[in-house]
C-alpha cells in the first residue's frame, strides 16, 4: 500500500510533502525493458555426471557451522551486496502507511475448523546445517524426496530415511571447473511430465552463473545433465518453474534480464546445445529490487498457453500504480525461432490494499529475550507458486508477507488465488485474505506469521506452511489450511505445530529467504513442506507432510466455541452452529444432538435447541447447522453457557470427530438495573490497533510526524504501541516539530452533564536530562488551517511535560452541544527524544431519563421465564419503564414492555370521574402465555411531573391512595396497592400481581371498583333473570345450584349465595367480584378453581360453608405439604380435617442444630432443642403456612394422591 503523510484533508492545500527519492543508480539506469529477448546464453560446460550415489558422501556439517552466504573462502562475511544495500535504502525511505490495518486480517470466527485435528504425517529433521541463511528447497516424487541447503543436499524416501551415500555437498554434481562453490540459493523440483528431477545452485563465490543439473532417469541418485550457463552479471535470489517446453527462472538479477527460459527438450535429452533466453520485462518498479517468480506446473497436464510470471507491488515500495496489485508477464516462447519470442507488458491484477513494508529493514520481527530481530523478507513472492488445471477453470496460488498494522513490526501472510475462466488467456483475484497468528484476538496480542509455503490439492483445497516469531514464541514452524467449500478469503483450520523453536536467532537478521511447499504426485492430496525454524545452536530446517482433507469422514462441529450477546431489541436471536464433514459419507449420517447436564444455562428460560437432528446425505460434503435460539430475559446475571454434544448414526463409514462433537456456547449478557446516571464513551483509543481515521499535521514540514506503534526504544516505561512525536532522532538528528494530530469529528451531545477528558503522556526518559518535549491541547471547530487550531480554546495550555508517566483530566463540560476537533500539537522544543500518549479517552455523564412518551414503535422485548428481575427500556432512548420480578419461575413468553398513553394530567376510566379519574400514563405488556396464577411485583417508572398531575387534579395522595389496576380499557383483572419509590428525582410505583399481561391504569381504588351501577342478576337454578349473563356491574343473586364447568364463569360486581343453593367453581374456571361474596350457602372451589376479588378491601363474609378442595401431588410415605389458608376465624380442624398432623413452627424457638450427624439442610426442620415446629390444633392464620401431612398415617402406602 502506498505510504504518505496523511494530513487533516483541510491542511494538504498548505503544507509540501517531502519524500526521498531512491534510484536504481547505474543499476536502474542501464536496464531498458524490451519484449524481445535480449540475451541468449550457450552452455559455458556441459558434462554428464558419474551417479551421484558414487560421489563422495559428507557427513562432517562443521564446516558449515555459523556459515553466511554471502561469505569468503572461510574468512569474515562480504560487506552488505550492491542490491541488497539498495534494498534497505528503499526501505528506510518510506513513510507510514496510508493504510492503518490490513483490510483483510481475519478474526476468531473465520477459523471455523480450528477443532479439525490435522496432525503432521511424517516430520523430520533436515540437513539443519546453521548457515545463514539455510534456504531449504524440497521436491517431492513418486518415491522420493530430495532436499537442498546451502551447502548439501540429500535425497530420503517418504519415511523421512535418508538414501544411502548421502548428504552430499553442492557441488556433487553442480560444479564449474575452477569452482568449489557450494552455497548458491540451491532450488530443487521435480518435472512430473517428464519424471525427471531439476537441481540447480548459482556460483557463490565466484562467476555470475546458473549451474543446472537434470537427471538422467526418475532416480535422483543417479547421474545428471550438468549445464554451466554464465549469465555476466549478479544472480540473486533465482526461482524456477516447468512450464511446457520451457523451464523458467526469474529473480532479483542485478543485470538487464529478470527473466530465463531454458529449453527444457533439449535439456532432459543432455543436448550441450540447449540455450537459455533472457528477458527484460517492464513495469517493474523503481524499488532498486526485483524479485519476480515464474508460475510453476506441478499437475500431471501440460500448461496451456504462454508461461506465466508474476511479482507483486506495493506501490509504496516498487513505485508506478497508485494501488496495490500483481503483475503478470505473459512469454509467448519459441525455441524455433528465439528472436521471435515475446514477453507481454505487465497485466495489473488489483488486490486489496495492504502494506509490504515492515519497520525496521532487515531486522524487523521479534523473538524471545533479545532485541535481535530477524529479517521478514519483503518484497518477494514466498516460493513456490503454483499453477493448477481443474477443467472448468485454472488457478494460481501466492503468498508473501505484509505488516498487519502500520509500525507495529507484526507480520501477516497475503495469499491470494487468481482464476481464469478463459484458458489462462485472463485472470482475476477469485479470492485473498491475509493470515494472521490465530492465537491473538488483537493486534497487540498476535505474534508474526511469515515465510508461507502455499499449495493446492487436487480438490482445491488449499494447505499454508509458515514460520512464527514474535515475543513469547521462538522461531516455531506451523501450518494451517481451507477446503474448497470454506468461505472465500479465510483459513478456516486452526495452527496446527510442526515443531516448536527453542532459542532465538541472534547471529545476525538472516534467519531464512525461503522455504517450500509442494504436493505429491502420489496422491495430488498430500502436502509437502520445508523450512528453517530456531534451535540449537541456531537455525534448523524440518521436512513434513500434512493432509487438509480429512482420511475418512468425520463429522465436526466447525468450531466447538461460541458466543453471542443477549438480543437487545427482541426476544430471542437464533444462531446458526455449523457442522461439517471432510469427505462423502458413504451412507446418509444423522447427527443427534443433547443438552450436557453441566451447561449453566438453563433450557426453555435462557435458551432452547432448535435442532434435535441434522442429516449429512451420502455422497455430498454440504455444511449442516444446529440451531439455538437465545431467549433474552433481561435478567442481570453473569454469563452462562450450553454444552451441546453430539452422536452419529449411520450405518455407512461416517464418524463424530472425537475433539469437536462438544460445542460450548456462551450468552453474554448485557443487561444492567438502571443507573441513576450512566457513562457515555465518546472516544477511546489505546493505539493498540492503530489510528484509523486520525489526521495527521507536520507544520514545520521536514517530513518527521506523530506516529503510533511502540515508541523507539523502546525504555521500560513505554512498551505498548503508544502516539509519539519526536524532537531528536538516530544516529544523531536534532528536530523541530511542529506536529499535529487527533481524532476524527466529535460531537460532545447536548443532555451531558459532563464530560471528560483523560490520557496518559510521558516523556522517553524517567531518568535521562532529555525530557522537556512540550506540547498543547486544542479544542477546535475550525481546522481549516494551522492557525485556526493555534487559535482555539487551548484544553490543555501548553507547556513542558513532566519527568513521569502520569494521567492528565481535562474538564470538557464548556464544550457539550459542541462538534470539533482534539488536537495533541507537539512544539516549541528540540534535541530531546520524544513525547508519547496513549489512553485518550473522552466520556461524558448523562441522567438516565425516564420514558414518557408513547413508544409502541420501538418497545422492549423480553423473555420473561425464570425467576429474578428484568427490566425494560426504550429501544430508541434507552429510557427505563418497568423491572417485572417473576416470582415463581412461571414462563410468561415474550412480554413485549411500552408506554402506552402518556401525559401528566388525568383521564376517565371506564365512566369514573372527579377524584376516581386515573393518570394519563398507562403501560401495556403483552405476553406470549398465559400464567393461570402467577406471583410477580412489577415497578413502573415515572416522571415527578406524571405523578404530581394525578395528585393536583384529583387531590389525592400518591403514597395513600394510589393503585395500580391490570385490565384493559373496560375491566379491571386484578388491582394492586403501591408501594412509592424514587429513581433520582423520578418516581417508582410498584404493586404485585397474578399476571403481567395487560394494560396497566394507575388511580384511586374506586376507580378500578364497579358501583354496582347494573342491575340485578338472579339464578335460578336453570336460567339467568333477566336473561343473559351479568358483567362487572350488576348484583348477582345465586338461588339454585351453579356450576362453573357447566354454565359459565362469572363477572360480577357482588355475589351473594343463598341458603339453600350451592356454587360451584370447578378446575380452571373461575368467579370474579368487584367487591364482597356473601356466603349464607354453600360455596366450593374444586382443585384449580380460582375465586377473585377486585377490590383489596372487599370480604367474603359466611353463615354458610365454604370448601376448598385440593388434590395433593404423588406423595410418598413420610412426605408433606405447606399450606395456608386467606380465610380469617377458621380452625384447624376446619382447614385441614383429615390430616393426621399439622405443624405450627415457632421463628422466636428456632436454634440452629450443629450436631454433625445432622445433615446441614435439615436444620430448619429440626432445630437444637427440637422445639421449633410443634403439633397444632388452633386457630389458623391467615397466609401462614403450616406442615401438613394428608395421609392419614405414617404407614399409609407410597405413590399416593390425597384429596
Amino acid at each position: 500500500m502506498k505510504k504518505n503523510t496523511l494530513l487533516f484533508i483541510s491542511l494538504f492545500l498548505m503544507v509540501t510533502s517531502i519524500s526521498a527519492q531512491i534510484t536504481y543508480d547505474d543499476y536502474v539506469q542501464g536496464y531498458i525493458p524490451s519484449e524481445n529477448p535480449t540475451k541468449v546464453i550457450y552452455a559455458t560446460n556441459f558434462f554428464v555426471s558419474e551417479p551421484v550415489r558414487d560421489m563422495p558422501q559428507n557427513l562432517d556439517t562443521s564446516i558449515f557451522e555459523g556459515k553466511v552466504v554471502p561469505k569468503g573462502n572461510g574468512d569474515s562475511p562480504q560487506p552488505m551486496s550492491a542490491k541488497r544495500q539498495r534494498k534497505l535504502a528503499r526501505l528506510n525511505a518510506t513513510g507510514p502507511s496510508d493504510i492503518d490495518i490490513d483490510p483483510l486480517i481475519c478474526g476468531p470466527e473465520t477459523y471455523t475448523r480450528a477443532s479439525e485435528d490435522r496432525a503432521p504425517i511424517v516430520n523430520f529433521e533436515g540437513l539443519g546445517l546453521n548457515v545463514s541463511p539455510p534456504d531449504p528447497s524440497m521436491a517431492v516424487g513418486p518415491n522420493h524426496i530430495v532436499t537442498m541447503e546451502n551447502g548439501q543436499w540429500a535425497v530420503y524416501d517418504k519415511s523421512g530415511n535418508m538414501a544411502t551415500g548421502f548428504p552430499k555437498n553442492l557441488t556433487n554434481p553442480l560444479q564449474a571447473p575452477g569452482s568449489t562453490a557450494n552455497a548458491g540459493d540451491p532450488v530443487v523440483m521435480y518435472d512430473r511430465q517428464a519424471d525427471r528431477w531439476f537441481i540447480s545452485q548459482f556460483q557463490l563465490p565466484g562467476g555470475n552463473a546458473f549451474l543446472i543439473g537434470i537427471s538422467t532417469t526418475p532416480d535422483p541418485t543417479g547421474t545428471f545433465n550438468v549445464y554451466e550457463f554464465e549469465l555476466g552479471a549478479g544472480n540473486d535470489y533465482p526461482h524456477y518453474g516447468v512450464w511446457g517446453d520451457s523451464y523458467v527462472a526469474a529473480g532479483n538479477f542485478t543485470g538487464a534480464q529478470k527473466v530465463y527460459t531454458f529449453n527444457r527438450t533439449k535439456m532432459l535429452a543432455g543436448d550441450a546445445s540447449a540455450e537459455i533466453v533472457g528477458f527484460s520485462p517492464s513495469g517493474l518498479g523503481t524499488a532498486g529490487f526485483a524479485a519476480p517468480i515464474p508460475v510453476h506446473s506441478e499437475r500431471d497436464v501440460t500448461p496451456t498457453g504462454d508461461i506465466k510470471i508474476v511479482f507483486y507491488q506495493d506501490n509504496a515500495f516498487f513505485g508506478g500504480s497508485g494501488s496495490d496489485h500483481i503483475g503478470l508477464w505473459n512469454i509467448d516462447m519459441d525455441w524455433n525461432n528465439i528472436g521471435a519470442s515475446t514477453i507481454s507488458g505487465k497485466n495489473q491484477i488489483n488486490t486489496s490494499p495492504f502494506d509490504a513494508l515492515i519497520a525496521g529493514g532487515f531486522a524487523n520481527l521479534q523473538q524471545p529475550g533479545t532485541s535481535n530481530r530477524i529479517d521478514a523478507i519483503v518484497g518477494a513472492v514466498m516460493n513456490m507458486c503454483h499453477w493448477y488445471e481443474f477443467g472448468t477453470h485454472q488457478s494460481i496460488v501466492m503468498n508473501w508477507v505484509v505488516e498487519i498494522q502500520d509500525g507495529t513490526q507484526k507480520s501477516g501472510i497475503r495469499w491470494v488465488e487468481l482464476r481464469s475462466l478463459d484458458n489462462g488467456a485472463t485472470w482475476t483475484v477469485y479470492q485473498e485474505g491475509t493470515f494472521t497468528d490465530p492465537a491473538g484476538a488483537t493486534v497487540a496480542q498476535k505474534e508474526s506469521v511469515f515465510m508461507g509455503c502455499i499449495t493446492m490439492d487436487k480438490d482445491g483445497n488449499i494447505g499454508l506452511g509458515y514460520t512464527k516469531t514474535g515475543s513469547s514464541t521462538f522461531p516455531s514452524l506451523y501450518y494451517t489450511g481451507r477446503l474448497a467449500s470454506d468461505p472465500l478469503g479465510t483459513m478456516a483450520f486452526g495452527e496446527n505445530l510442526v515443531i516448536a523453536g527453542t532459542t532465538s536467532v541472534t547471529a545476525n537478521d538472516r534467519y531464512g529467504d525461503y522455504g517450500q511447499g509442494v504436493t505429491d504426485p502420489s496422491d495430488d492430496k498430500t502436502f509437502w513442506v520445508t523450512s528453517e525454524y530456531s534451535g540449537d545452536p541456531d537455525r534448523r530446517v524440518r521436512i513434513y507432510s500434512y493432509k487438509i482433507e480429512a482420511s475418512a469422514p468425520e463429522i465436526s462441529f466447525a468450531s466447538v466455541t461460541g458466543s453471542a450477546n443477549e438480543s437487545d431489541t427482541a426476544c430471542f436471536t437464533d444462531i446458526d452452529i455449523p457442522l461439517t464433514i471432510g469427505l462423502a459419507p458413504s451412507q446418509d449420517a444423522t447427527v443427534n444432538f443433547t443438552v450436557n447436564g453441566s451447561s449453566t444455562a438453563t433450557t426453555d428460560e435462557d435458551f432452547e435447541l432448535l435442532t434435535n437432528s441434522v442429516v449429512f446425505l451420502a455422497g455430498e460434503t454440504n455444511s449442516q447447522v444446529m440451531t439455538l435460539r437465545i431467549f433474552h430475559d433481561g435478567l442481570v446475571e453473569a454469563n452462562e453457557n450450553i454444552i451441546v454434544d453430539f452422536t452419529v448414526s449411520t450405518s455407512g463409514d461416517a464418524t463424530a470427530n472425537p475433539s469437536a462433537n462438544t460445542h460450548t456456547f456462551t450468552i453474554v449478557s448485557t443487561d444492567s438495573a438502571p443507573s441513576i446516571s450512566t457513562t457515555q464513551t465518546l472516544l477511546s483509543n489505546d493505539f493498540e490497533s492503530g489510528t484509523t481515521g486520525w489526521l495527521f499535521g507536520d507544520a514545520d514540514g521536514d517530513g518527521f510526524q506523530w506516529a503510533s506503534g511502540i515508541p523507539p526504544g523502546p525504555p521500560a516505561h513505554l512498551t505498548s504501541q503508544k502516539l509519539f512525536s519526536q524532537s531528536w532522532t538516530s544516529p544523531n538528528t536534532i528536530l523541530f516539530p511542529d506536529n499535529y494530530v487527533g481524532p476524527p469529528q466529535i460531537t460532545i451531545p447536548n443532555g451531558l452533564t459532563s464530560a471528560t477528558l483523560t490520557y496518559e503522556v510521558a516523556p522517553a526518559t524517567l531518568v535521562e536530562s532529555w525530557f522537556e518535549e512540550y506540547y498543547t491541547v486544542y479544542w477546535a471547530t475550525d481546522i481549516s488551517t494551522f492557525a485556526a487550531i493555534n487559535a482555539s480554546p487551548q484544553v490543555k495550555p501548553g507547556g513542558i511535560i513532566n519527568q513521569a508517566v502520569e494521567t492528565e483530566t481535562i474538564n470538557m463540560t464548556p464544550y457539550i452541544g459542541e462538534t470539533g476537533y482534539l488536537i495533541f500539537r507537539h512544539h516549541n522544543c528540540n534535541d530531546e527524544e520524544y513525547i508519547s500518549i496513549d489512553d485518550v479517552l473522552l466520556e461524558g455523564e448523562f441522567n438516565t431519563n425516564v420514558q414518557t412518551a408513547v413508544n409502541t414503535g420501538s418497545a422492549d422485548q423480553l423473555n420473561i421465564a425464570g425467576t429474578g428481575t428484568a427490566y425494560a427500556y426504550d429501544l430508541s432512548t434507552n429510557n427505563v419503564m418497568a423491572a417485572i420480578t417473576n416470582i415463581q419461575s412461571d414462563d410468561y413468553g415474550c412480554a413485549t414492555i411500552a408506554v402506552s398513553r402518556a401525559g401528566t394530567g388525568v383521564q376517565s376510566y371506564n365512566g369514573s370521574t372527579g377524584a376516581n379519574r386515573v393518570a394519563d400514563k398507562t403501560f401495556n405488556i403483552a405476553a406470549s402465555k398465559t400464567v393461570a396464577s402467577g406471583d410477580t411485583s412489577i415497578t413502573f417508572y415515572f416522571t415527578e411531573a406524571e405523578i404530581l398531575g394525578w395528585e393536583n387534579l384529583t387531590g389525592l395522595d400518591r403514597n395513600s391512595d394510589l393503585f395500580i389496576g391490570r385490565g384493559n380499557a373496560s375491566s379491571i383483572a386484578e388491582t394492586s396497592s403501591t408501594i412509592i419509590g424514587s429513581f433520582g428525582s423520578n418516581v417508582t410505583v410498584t404493586g404485585n400481581f397474578t399476571g403481567i399481561g395487560g394494560t396497566f391504569y394507575f388511580g384511586s381504588i374506586s376507580a378500578f371498583v364497579s358501583s354496582c351501577s347494573g342491575i340485578t342478576k338472579t339464578w335460578d337454578g336453570t336460567n339467568w333473570s333477566p336473561i343473559g349473563a351479568p358483567t362487572s356491574d350488576d348484583t348477582v343473586v345465586i338461588n339454585g345450584d351453579y356450576s362453573t364447568a357447566l354454565n359459565g364463569d362469572i363477572e360480577a360486581c357482588t355475589i351473594s349465595i343463598g341458603g339453600s343453593a350451592t356454587l360451584t367453581v370447578g378446575a380452571l374456571s373461575y368467579i370474579r367480584a368487584q367487591g364482597n361474596i356473601d356466603v349464607f350457602g354453600s360455596l366450593v372451589v374444586e382443585h384449580q378453581g380460582s375465586v377473585v376479588q377486585v377490590d383489596p378491601l372487599a370480604s367474603v363474609n359466611k353463615t354458610g360453608t365454604v370448601r376448598v378442595e385440593v388434590t395433593t401431588p404423588v406423595l410418598q410415605t413420610r412426605d408433606f405439604m405447606v399450606m395456608g389458608s386467606p380465610m380469617d376465624t377458621e380452625q384447624r380442624t376446619g382447614v385441614f380435617a383429615s390430616a393426621f398432623l399439622v405443624l405450627e413452627h415457632d421463628p422466636d424457638s428456632f436454634n440452629p442444630n450443629t450436631h454433625p450427624n445432622i445433615p446441614q439442610g435439615a436444620t430448619n426442620f429440626k432445630d437444637l432443642e427440637g422445639d421449633f415446629w410443634s403439633s397444632y390444633g388452633g386457630g389458623i392464620n391467615v397466609g401462614e403456612g403450616y406442615i401438613v401431612r394428608p395421609q392419614s398415617g405414617y404407614g399409609d402406602p407410597a405413590n399416593t394422591t390425597f384429596d
